[in-house]
């Protein structure tokens, strides 16, 4: 459901973004958008090693 929503939400904010910037090209956009992909799941890898490093041994200590 997760990859639904993640889906829908790209293809309303591209077409926002198709329909606001005026004189740029299709390919323009879809170049942007690629960008933004991967720049989130940077960031989602990110918050992966920062939850790997910081919260998995804390809890092995607790138990």
């Amino acid at each position: 459901m997760h990859q639904i929503g993640s889906a829908l939400s790209l293809s309303i904010l591209t077409a926002v973004a198709a329909s606001v910037s005026a004189g740029h090209e299709a390919t323009d956009i879809a170049a942007r958008s690629g960008a933004a992909l991967t720049g989130s799941a940077a960031l989602l890898a990110l918050a992966l090693a920062a939850t790997l490093i910081l919260i998995v041994p804390v809890r092995d200590i607790i138990t």
